[in-house]
C-alpha cells in the first residue's frame, strides 16, 4: 500500500505507525494524517489523476488501516476527534502547537499521559477555565516536569485535617498530582 501511494506521489509519515501505546496527541496526529490521506486519494480519483500505473485506488478502509484499526477508527477516532474543532485550546494542545497552553491550563490538572477516556470526559464538560493553582490529587509528578506558566505560581492542596486549604509552595519542591482512573471494585465502600 505504501509503495502504491509513493508511486502516486503521496508521502505517508510512517513514524505515526510505530507507537503501539500512543499518547492522545499521537492518536490525534494519526487521525489528522489518515483524514488528509483519504482526502488526497479521493481528490485524485475524482479529478481522474489516479493513473492505471498506480493500480487500483485504495479504499478508505485500506488507508485507515495504515494508521489504526478500522474498528478503533470508527468507534473512537471519528466519534471524538471531530468535536475537538469546536475547542481551539484543546486542538492546539493536541497538535502540540508552539503557542498551545500548558497541560494544567487546558486540562485543569497535570498527568504523565492523557488517554482517550480523558478526552471523552473533557469533551462532555470542558473546564470554563482552569482555576490557577488548584491541583487535583492522586499520583504524583515532580514540578520540574511542568510547563512554564504552571511553575510560576503553584498552589498545592494541603492534606490532613485542613484539606482544601491552599498555600504557596516553592515550584521546585512542589509535587503535582493527578486523578487515578482505577474503578473501585463493586460493593467497595467509600471512606
Amino acid at each position: 500500500m505504501l509503495a502504491k501511494l509513493k508511486l502516486a506521489g503521496i508521502s505517508v509519515d510512517i513514524s505515526l505507525r510505530q507507537d503501539t501505546n500512543p499518547s492522545l496527541q499521537m492518536m490525534y496526529k494519526r487521525y489528522v494524517a489518515a483524514s488528509e490521506l483519504i482526502a488526497k486519494v479521493n481528490t485524485m480519483v475524482t479529478d481522474r489523476k489516479w493513473q492505471l500505473k498506480f493500480g487500483r485506488a485504495p479504499n478508505q478502509t485500506e488507508l485507515i488501516n495504515i494508521f489504526v484499526a478500522k474498528t478503533t477508527w470508527h468507534n473512537i477516532y471519528t466519534k471524538n476527534f471531530p468535536k475537538v474543532a469546536q475547542h481551539p485550546k484543546m486542538q492546539a494542545w493536541l497538535e502540540d502547537a508552539s503557542d498551545c497552553e500548558s497541560d494544567f491550563e487546558v486540562w485543569g490538572e497535570v498527568k504523565n499521559k492523557y488517554v482517550m477516556a480523558d478526552l471523552v470526559e473533557w469533551l462532555k464538560s470542558p473546564p470554563k477555565s482552569a482555576k490557577k493553582g488548584t491541583l487535583k490529587s492522586s499520583k504524583a509528578m515532580p514540578a520540574k516536569n511542568m510547563k512554564g506558566k504552571e511553575k510560576e505560581v503553584i498552589l498545592a492542596v494541603e492534606s490532613g485535617p485542613q484539606k482544601g486549604k491552599e498555600k504557596k509552595v516553592d515550584p521546585e519542591l512542589a509535587v503535582v498530582t493527578k486523578k487515578s482512573h482505577k474503578k473501585k471494585a463493586p460493593g467497595a465502600s467509600k471512606k
